[in-house]
């Protein structure tokens, strides 16, 4: 998973001349504004090629897509080009996405939080907060304060027994657990929903500027967890639903017989821990009832 607009730029550069090409200026940016130029120096035979990565750019607009455009100039260091129509490519691109300069990281960390890791980094590089070593089944919130810029999220699913890893945060066809994680508004709700079932990594880039262009994922369908479950002595429900209303929380055991019940009031999402003290071994059902509609999740209770 990768989307690196607003990092820096990357281009591929190929020797089509008989001498052996060593040197070259490269020219880039976007049309009518300042142009920026890189020297590059190695060596490249006819028919090689070199993957450049470009020092940032100024970004200077996020109402009208410019053309990104790179050039080669002065190869060798002369000051012609016996061939100069495929000296210069143009390429589109999409906006990253604008976040606010002030949200939370929610991570939720599954059975095997060793293989996991997450960091955030400014496009130059630098690295701006980090988190390993994690527990298993734990929410862990971050606050980040941002500058205007642009910045790289990436977590990483590399850690632990490199048989088993590289499996993301949720998978069907491993016993690892799930986990998640979330970008939150502060104060607020979520805004950033991450897909779980990564791989070996995912990589978000953004940007947080004084722009208003919409950067929220609208909630598409009701997000509830209940981990971990099985469980002995307590269990976390996290939720978040599609709109605010009263809510009802409802646990059933086998019978039908309420064992646990709790009542919420204009929110659409809730954190809690649940003690399992009192529950037996079995299978109950959890109930979250809203004015318009009815959420079952099953809990499973192993002491």
């Amino acid at each position: 998973r990768f989307n690196p607009t607003c990092s820096s730029p990357i281009v591929k550069i190929k020797n089509q001349g008989i001498e052996d090409l060593t040197s070259a200026y490269i020219v880039y940016g976007f049309d009518g504004y300042d142009p920026n130029t890189y020297l590059w120096e190695g060596n490249l035979a006819f028919g090689e090629t070199e993957m450049i990565y470009l020092p940032p750019i100024n970004w200077y607009s996020w109402d009208q897509n410019l053309s990104f455009y790179a050039r080669i100039n002065m190869p060798n260091y002369q000051p012609e080009d016996d061939y100069t129509i495929n000296d210069i490519l143009y390429s589109d691109y999409e906006f990253v996405e604008e976040y606010p300069s002030t949200f939370a990281i929610w991570f939720k960390t599954n059975d095997v939080p060793n293989e996991s890791s997450y960091e955030l980094s400014d496009n130059l590089g630098n690295l701006i907060f980090s988190r390993s070593n994690m527990s298993a089944n734990t929410i862990y919130k971050d606050t980040m304060q941002l500058d205007p810029g642009c910045y790289k999220f990436q977590i990483l699913d590399t850690g632990g027994n490199q048989y088993n890893n590289e499996d993301g945060l949720t998978w069907w066809a491993n016993n690892d657990g799930s986990g998640y994680a979330r970008l939150k508004n502060i104060p607020g709700g979520f805004f950033k929903y991450y897909q779980d079932d990564f791989g070996t990594e995912l990589t978000d880039y953004f940007r947080v500027g004084e722009y208003n262009i919409s950067s929220t994922n609208e909630l598409a369908e009701p997000i509830i967890d209940l981990y971990p479950n099985p469980s002995k002595n307590e269990i976390n429900l996290d939720f978040e639903l599609l709109s605010v209303s009263d809510i009802s929380i409802l646990i059933y055991d086998i019978s039908g017989r309420i064992v646990f019940s709790e009542n919420l009031y204009d929110t659409n999402t809730h954190f809690m821990s649940i003690g399992l003290d009192d529950f037996r071994d079995g299978i109950y059902n959890c109930v979250i009832q809203t004015g318009d509609d009815l959420y079952n999740k099953k809990i499973i209770v192993i002491k």
